[in-house]
């Protein structure tokens, strides 16, 4: 009787292991497109281009070299060099993206992160104050990359709707009922 006791409690702890992973399976499915997804997938384009996009190998050269210098900044330790070089880091991957993508792709982050915040506004007022704070931030990041749109500066929409989707992400998984 112990023994089928014991087989039970480890059969329905495998199962709510199973749930939970599945749970953060279908979140991260769910989850809106950022600059790490996005240059990623811009790196693989401009690879699989051999050659056809001269201009794209020569970004990722000097996007290689950038990391270099960021990487050696960072470990030198002076913080004004890194952030420096960091921030030029970021900004040869939003023009790599943006190259490789299409200059299509800054609206569509804009817009997927528009219709994230919409569906999420009905769960903020439930959330702790720290959540909300964090939805509202990514309301008026939002708003910025939408006007920087509508500028005609897809950088800094791509740069803004970025870290909006972020934030959009972290309130969805720290609102998540596992």
């Amino acid at each position: 009787m112990q023994g089928e006791t014991v087989a039970a409690i480890d059969l329905s702890t495998r199962a709510a292991e199973q749930l939970v992973a599945l749970r953060r399976g279908i979140l991260d499915l769910d989850r809106v497109r950022a600059l790490p997804e996005l240059f990623a997938r811009a790196e693989l384009v401009l690879a699989s281009a051999d050659g056809d996009l001269p201009a794209g190998a020569a970004l990722l050269r000097e996007h290689a070299v950038l990391k270099e210098a960021a990487d050696a900044a960072v470990a030198g330790g002076d913080r004004a060099r890194a952030h420096a070089a960091l921030t030029a880091v970021r900004e040869s991957e939003l023009r790599i993206t943006l190259e490789a993508l299409g200059p299509g792709t800054a609206a569509s982050i804009v817009a997927d992160v528009g219709r994230a915040i919409g569906d999420l506004k009905g769960s903020a007022p439930a959330a702790e104050p720290r959540l909300r704070r964090m939805l509202k931030a990514a309301s008026d990041l939002h708003y910025r990359a939408s006007s920087a749109l509508r500028a005609g500066d897809g950088i800094a929409a791509l740069d803004l709707a970025s870290y909006a989707a972020g934030l959009v992400n972290a309130f969805r998984l720290a609102t998540a009922r596992f």
